[in-house]
């Protein structure tokens, strides 16, 4: 021990051992590290190509098959005899003959075809299944099928379903059959061998010992053969990948437990058009088999090297340990985000290696970087122009629900979506009373004041605004000299691409917008979808405005009138019963005779309450209105003892005095009606008396007799004839 702590040689080889050691573990450990991550993206790398390359061979596969199923329908043999089969009578010569020539025909075609695993003809009205190359099910129906109703208007493709006539899963290619007419008459349906698809995805493409590619339906369902045995999983099978396609719709790689309960690191990928989620898979411990190698290596590298370095001596120490600790540095940066670091590779040995294998992974996830900043900005931009597009459609929609003014609204809707969606001009037209033509009612920026001014109007059926109007569809001209249609502008003469969109409200159109951008192509469907939105917005607040305006019109006109006969009435009973009055006193409620004192007189005048002056200070004269008009006076007096009136105790009287002159108005209208009634009935009675009389000179005695108990006149006088020629004085 004494050696250990007093030996020069001890104490160097120590410290040698320790120089060595200490950067080759940290660079071996950050190395390890790096390398699990690098090699865990590569993984996920090389799992989503796989994904993707079976994802288009399975679909090219279908497409492939799709086509040949068209073709098969377009093959005069088949399309002759599935004429004969589908227009003549089953117990028909020629039904018969049809079916003996097709059968055999279609035997061969499905030889052919290994990917067909069954081909059928069906009757286009019903669904009954006349020829198919399995007998058993030839006089079924399939009206029900999903295929059948969709073949019968063009060739479709159900996706993976459970047969219950095959009794297994399968896939369904369907086209029309129609007859030298063009008309549909039947529907050639195939079912697939799924087989060829199952063998796509058995290929591992380089996934290993533990690799596997498999599909699942929407229902959690294996539709193709997994590697461990899909049969042990009858119910479904649920992992992070598969949830994630088939529950969200993604597509992605992340590591997670695969349906086993194993760590995987996995590419899933939802196939929306297969409604199928397809996953490739390798266990993480296979996955990560190549850096846990090279951590070993590292290791035994780094024990070598110290022993090396405790043997020769510190001057081979020292030339080894240099370029450790220039590698250690350069690591160092880059583990602190400067990608833009790299190693001198100037040896061939295990350090050169590994300098190597830092470079190659520093350009990886330099290029990594680089890709994931230029993909988030490209999607917020997206976002911000989704933004804007949806801030725009909320302005205007607060707009066309808060303002009823016309032309305040179509100027400040036009304005701001030229603003929100930066465009060179935006126009508004509304229909004229003709229904002839498009009047520009707003417009923005100068060329819309100098369309404005000189009355800018288009004729219903000419240019796009014309022809958007006529056939109530939005028009698009990408680029304008591609449009035949489009109606050039003097005042727009930037104008390189222009999209007209219909103005709709409660089934009729009662105008279009114009959308004009300097640059070619500049409306998408995404724009053009808002855009559209905006413009039914605008157009129902339009009409609506146009509504409350009659109605308020109507409203108005009702009220004036209703209110004039009103006060017309009240003012003939004011003049007929000038001396009606009551008063309320010790001796109780008595008429009383017309007293009009000065604070009255001056209330009915002026229709305000009016306070008594000198002796009747305590006194108030508070108007009866009905309808606007003043048609009598309320006179209230306290004793002396009480005081003035108080506020509350006036605020009381004028509330009374107006539920008064509201109940005054209501018994004159009920008192009307009565009258009324009773003319009615009198007028009956006078024309059933006249009517049930017999002859003509009856009907006369009656007439006046009846008019003198009706009105109660001294006498009348009727006479039938004409009367003598008047005398001329001269």
């Amino acid at each position: 021990m004494r050696f250990w702590r007093t030996s020069l040689l001890s104490r160097l080889l120590i410290y040698f051992l320790l120089l060595a050691i200490t950067p080759l573990a940290i660079v071996g450990l950050w190395a390890y590290n790096r390398g699990e991550e690098a090699l865990k993206e590569h993984v996920l790398n090389h799992l989503t190509t796989t994904a993707i390359l079976k994802e288009h061979e399975i679909s090219r596969w279908i497409a492939d098959l799709e086509q040949t199923v068209r073709l098969l329908a377009q093959n005069p043999v088949v399309r002759e005899q599935a004429e004969t089969l589908l227009t003549r009578p089953e117990t028909s010569t020629a039904f018969a003959s049809a079916y003996q020539s097709l059968r055999p025909y279609l035997y061969s075609v499905l030889a052919e075809k290994t990917d067909f695993m069954e081909i059928m003809i069906l009757h286009g009205v019903g669904g009954k299944v006349l020829l198919a190359t399995n007998p058993a099910h030839e006089g079924t129906y399939e009206v029900s099928s999903t295929f059948y109703q969709e073949g019968r208007k063009a060739t479709y493709v159900q996706n993976i379903y459970p047969s219950v006539s095959l009794g297994q899963q399968t896939i369904t290619i369907a086209t029309p059959l129609p007859d030298k007419a063009g008309r549909t008459i039947g529907v050639l349906a195939v079912h697939l061998n799924l087989a060829k698809m199952n063998e796509i995805m058995g290929e591992r493409s380089g996934l290993g010992t533990t690799g596997e590619t498999y599909l699942v339906n929407r229902f959690n369902v294996f539709v193709s053969g997994a590697r461990f045995g899909s049969e042990l999983y009858p119910q479904g099978v649920h992992s992070f990948g598969i949830d994630e396609a088939i529950l969200r719709g993604n597509s992605g790689a992340a590591i997670y437990d695969n349906y086993r309960g194993v760590p995987v690191a996995g590419s899933y990928r939802w196939l929306a058009e297969r409604e199928l989620a397809l996953l490739a898979e390798i266990e993480l411990d296979e996955a990560l088999a190549p850096v846990r190698r090279l951590a070993m290596t590292i290791f035994m590298f780094g024990v070598i090297a110290a022993g090396v370095v405790t043997v020769i001596a510190y001057g081979v120490t020292r030339r080894i340990s240099a370029p450790i600790l220039d590698l250690a540095e350069t690591a160092t940066r880059i583990a602190s985000g400067d990608l833009s670091q790299t190693v001198a590779v100037q040896r061939q040995d295990e350090i050169g290696v590994l300098a190597r294998a830092f470079n190659s992974m520093t350009g990886q996830l330099r290029d990594l970087i680089t890709g994931l900043e230029q993909r988030v900005a490209d999607r917020t931009r997206e976002l911000a122009r989704r933004s804007v597009a949806l801030e725009a459609a909320a302005e205007v929609g607060h707009a066309a629900t808060s303002i009823l003014d016309v032309d305040q609204l179509i100027r400040q809707v036009t304005e701001l979506i030229r603003q929100r969606f930066d465009l060179y001009y935006v126009g508004l037209f509304l229909l004229d009373a003709s229904g002839e033509w498009a009047v520009l009612r707003a417009g923005t920026g100068e060329a819309g004041r100098a369309m404005l001014a000189r009355r800018h109007r288009i004729r219903v059926g000419e240019g796009m605004i014309g022809w958007c109007v006529a056939h109530d569809q939005a028009r698009v001209a990408l680029e304008m000299g591609e449009d035949a249609v489009r109606l050039a502008t003097a005042e727009l003469p930037l104008t390189r691409s222009e999209a007209a969109l219909p103005l709709r409200s409660r089934g009729r159109v009662l105008g279009a917008i114009t959308v004009q951008h300097t640059e070619p192509g500049a409306f998408d469907e995404a724009t053009l979808t808002v855009l559209q939105t905006m413009a039914d917005q605008v157009a129902v607040a339009l009409d609506n405005a146009r509504l409350f305006a009659e109605g308020q019109e109507a409203l108005e006109a009702t009220r004036r009138a209703y209110g004039e006969l009103g006060r017309q009435a009240w003012i003939e009973r004011v003049r007929s019963r000038p001396d009606t009055s009551y008063r309320r006193g010790p001796q109780g409620l008595v008429p009383a005779s017309e007293v009009w004192r000065p604070h009255m007189v001056e209330a009915l005048q002026t229709g305000r309450l009016t306070p008594g002056q000198g002796d009747q200070a305590t006194a108030v004269a508070i108007p009866i209105r009905v309808r606007g008009q003043v048609i009598g006076v309320i006179d209230a007096r306290k004793p002396a003892t009480a005081g003035v009136w108080t506020t509350e105790e006036l605020t009381l009287l004028e509330t009374l005095t107006d539920q008064l002159g509201a109940t005054l108005d209501s018994a004159r209208l009920f008192e009307e009606t009565q009258r009324r009634a009773r003319d009615e009935r009198e007028l009956r009675a006078i024309t059933a008396q006249v009517r049930d009389a017999p002859g003509l000179e009856a009907i006369l005695q009656t007439a006046v007799q009846e008019v003198v108990r009706a009105l109660g006149v001294e006498r009348a006088f009727v006479q039938l004839g004409t009367p003598p020629p008047l005398e001329r004085e001269t």
